[in-house]
């Protein structure tokens, strides 16, 4: 009995040693890959943004002292909106900002925001100029893959503070405490990443409608014809619904309740942006406290953060096998154009205008004969 207790202490002993050299070896292969991605990272930043300037200290002081200005009169401009709308109740009777009217406005941005980062996040990943300068280096194309969707990340993360600004005005309005404030830069980086990790997987149709329209500039310009067309017409019938003798003073109660109809019916249709509102605000009972740790925002956060892991899944099955053939293949093309007088990594060469486009040509039809054989 007493070897058998020997045996059994000593077997967990071994696999309380064993474990922690597990978790440390998982640490040290992340600090690794983080590493080894970091100069990727940097690069492709000094290649499409000049930091020369930023050497100089006065000038970093400057240009932090005028961010922070800018940010808190632009905040400060929108408090006053906020609070002239709660002043004369347009959106609610009682001294508060109409969760629902909000809601209006941050689904807009939400969606103006998420496509920025689809054009973006494909202009990076499949049309960037820089792809066959990245090929030619000696690390994993993975890692190359990777860096391209963290530039994309960071990028974002930066444009985004800029919707941040409405949500600092709410919690004046609000009058909400300091925990607010904090948890909506966490909601910020929520928000960007996962702006950017379902950008990166719809990248793969945004990219063959891209290509679609280079190559039809008529179809492109029928396109935006149509649009332009649907959104005049829209304005037109939204003026046309105003009564012509309309009498705010006196119809104000009938103008009230029927913009309440408004808000409710867009927050029925919009619910997945009224869900994630709810969760990067924190705000519960339609807005009228702030609440972190309830339910629906568990199971909201749980969905993010599934469609998160589901859509990196995909990328990695789809979006990436696309990259890497597609900054692949074009520069194998460009080893021949080579013998012809073009250089492998620059742009054409002004004395052969002709092999140059055949070029551009070859790497269209690459691009759409890749993108509807993974259809």
């Amino acid at each position: 009995m007493k070897k058998e207790k020997n045996v059994t202490s000593q077997t967990q002993v071994k696999v309380k040693k064993k474990l922690p050299n597990f978790f440390k070896s998982i640490f040290v292969a992340i600090a690794n890959y983080f590493s080894k991605l970091k100069p990727l990272v940097l690069m492709q930043f000094k290649d499409q943004k000049d930091f020369s300037h930023y050497k100089k200290k006065r000038h970093v002081l400057f240009k932090a002292v005028y961010s922070v200005l800018l940010f808190a009169a632009i905040t400060y401009l929108i408090y006053i909106l906020f609070s002239l709308v709660v002043t004369f109740g347009l959106f609610s009777f009682i001294a508060t900002f109409n969760f629902r009217a909000y809601l209006v406005l941050m689904t807009v941005l939400f969606i103006f925001s998420f496509i920025s980062c689809l054009v973006k996040v494909t202009h990076t990943l499949y049309f960037s100029k820089d792809n066959s300068v990245l090929i030619t280096l000696p690390v994993k194309n993975s890692l190359i893959f990777t860096s391209k969707l963290v530039v994309c990340f960071i990028y974002e993360l930066i444009k985004n503070t800029s919707y941040i600004l409405p949500f600092f005005a709410y919690g004046m309005v609000m009058s909400l405490p300091v925990t607010f404030y904090l948890y909506s830069l966490l909601s910020l980086v929520l928000f960007t990443l996962l702006s950017t990790i379902v950008a990166g997987l719809l990248s793969i149709p945004a990219m063959g409608i891209a290509i679609i329209f280079k190559r039809n500039k008529v179809l492109e310009y029928i396109s935006v014809s149509v649009v332009v067309t649907a959104v005049v017409y829209l304005l037109v019938k939204l003026f046309g619904a105003i009564p012509q003798n309309i009498d705010l003073v006196r119809d104000w109660g009938k103008i009230y309740w029927s913009i309440q109809d408004f808000l409710s019916q867009f927050a029925s249709i919009a619910f997945i942006f009224d869900y994630l509102l709810q969760l990067f605000t924190g705000m519960v009972y339609n807005g009228v406290k702030f609440n972190l740790f309830t339910s629906t925002n568990f199971v909201t956060l749980n969905i993010c953060f599934g469609v998160m892991a589901l859509s990196l899944l995909l990328i990695y099955l789809l979006s990436k096998p696309l990259f890497l053939k597609m900054i692949s293949s074009p520069f194998e093309y460009k080893k021949k154009l080579n013998t012809k007088g073009l250089t492998i990594i620059g742009l054409h060469s002004s004395t052969d205008d002709e092999t140059f486009k055949s070029y551009l040509l070859f790497k269209e039809k690459l691009l759409l004969a890749i993108f509807l054989d993974l259809r």
